[in-house]
């Protein structure tokens, strides 16, 4: 039925929408146009509680930040027990009824101002910005792009109404899963960012590059080491786990094996190597595979079957490239791949193509190609002698290299390529510096 809600800030505004209970979800309806304005996953939500001084209130605890929505509705017990009822039948989630951390005493309105946002934003530190950007959103609810700033603090990404810097949204950089650029010739000013829970938000920006080189190393620096670029938007429908669920061992074993061409399962039917990578990426944790020991031979077989397969790449589309190389990424981020790079029929194949891939200076390839080559130069075994024999092995020919020198100071000079700029910078800085490895 039309119900009233009102999210409570300064200016303590309002809209009439309609709730409905899905299959899967409470959608949020605009009135005249049907539009979903926005959908609240049964799985994310945390619970459901009223508030003690208002009647017909109705709170949502929604995300992994236990945001706070709220609700007026007239028939508000009827459709709390409908939203309970359909989430247990639907997928067997039980939503807790009342409120978080203290069932006992009722929440009440200056509560939910402090909380809305999230248990941890109530601390005005997590809140801080280190840089702003502005930039414009592109969501369901509005029918034209709005103008938002988007702050970057130590821990959350930080959303804001221009006209009034109130809050609009905040996620942690712990529920970012990646950051989409999407290639010049399809927007030179929009990105995307993927989360772990909830949709995918859409933004232009003519500072993109810089935004997401800022975003990706404060992530990253908080401990989100699977936050990564990609160049295409994920397609979740392939993935065999949730995106904040790492996939099992049995799953990763038959990525990977199917990679390798030695899996039983039905995907080895399409040896397309496309096919292959993005379905390899979509499983498989950025940081790389967790359960590949035992598997030495297996990983080796991948690597070999992408670089026989891969060489004609520079051919293909962006999209297709950076997925192949973020295969090769996860794959030389294990042991057995850190030390194949030392095989000289897979360094030279590797170091081939990616040469060839950095003479179509295609800005989202030369990231993906500068992010493998840093997984080269470290891993967590701390193995030195296997990082030097990397290090002699890439920089045998110092002509590209000349070349990525002179990309970067390009850049550096234009104040553009914020994520080219970083992912070279880290590179040298593995080349060059202590305790990575000794200088040549």
């Amino acid at each position: 039925g039309d119900v009233y809600k009102r999210q409570v800030s300064t200016q303590s505004t309002g809209i009439n929408v309609l709730l409905s209970v899905s299959n899967l979800s409470l959608d949020q309806i605009d009135v005249l146009s049907q539009r979903v304005l926005a959908s609240y996953e049964f799985k994310d939500i945390v619970a459901i509680t009223s508030l003690a001084d208002i009647p017909d209130a109705l709170v949502i605890y929604h995300g992994v930040d236990e945001r706070m929505h709220l609700f007026f509705v007239n028939n508000r017990e009827d459709l709390t027990r409908t939203l309970i009822a359909s989430a247990q039948a639907r997928i067997g989630v039980t939503i807790p009824l009342g409120r978080l951390g203290n069932q006992t005493q009722p929440l009440n309105l200056n509560e939910f101002k402090t909380y809305r946002l999230g248990t941890r934003t109530a601390n005005e530190e997590h809140l801080l910005s280190i840089s702003e950007f502005r930039v414009y959103k592109q969501a369901k609810r509005h029918l034209e792009p709005v103008s938002r700033i988007l702050c970057i603090t130590e821990t959350y990404l930080v959303e804001r109404d221009p006209a009034t810097y109130t809050i609009v949204t905040a996620r942690p950089f712990s529920d970012i899963y990646s950051v989409v650029r999407f290639p010049d010739d399809i927007d030179a000013q929009l990105f995307a960012i993927e989360y772990l829970s909830g949709p995918t938000r859409k933004y232009t920006s003519p500072e993109r590059d810089v935004l997401l080189a800022s975003l990706l190393d404060s992530a990253l620096a908080s401990g989100n080491l699977n936050c990564h670029v990609s160049a295409a938007e994920t397609m979740r429908g392939l993935r065999m786990d949730p995106l904040n669920s790492l996939p099992d061992q049995e799953v990763e074993h038959m990525y990977l094996k199917a990679i390798a061409g030695q899996s039983e399962s039905g995907l080895t039917v399409k040896r397309d190597l496309e096919y292959l990578a993005i379905r390899f990426n979509i499983n498989i944790p950025f940081s790389g595979l967790r359960f590949a020991k035992g598997l030495e031979r297996v990983v080796v077989a991948a690597i070999t079957y992408i670089l026989t397969n891969g060489e004609n790449l520079v051919q293909l589309s962006t999209q297709t490239a950076v997925a192949v190389l973020q295969s090769l990424r996860r794959l030389f981020a294990t042991r057995a791949g850190f030390e194949a790079f030392s095989i000289p029929a897979i360094s030279d194949k590797l170091l081939t193509i990616c040469w060839k891939l950095m003479a179509k200076h295609d800005f989202s390839v030369n990231y993906a190609i500068y992010d493998l080559f840093s997984v080269l130069l470290q891993h967590d075994s701390n193995d030195l002698a296997t990082e030097q024999t990397n290090k002699n092995i890439l920089l045998n020919n110092l002509d590209p290299w000349r070349r990525i020198v002179g990309e970067l100071k390009d850049y550096l000079i234009k104040g553009t390529g914020g994520l080219v700029v970083l992912a070279i910078v880290d590179l040298l800085k593995y080349l060059l510096c202590d305790p990575y490895s000794a200088l040549i």
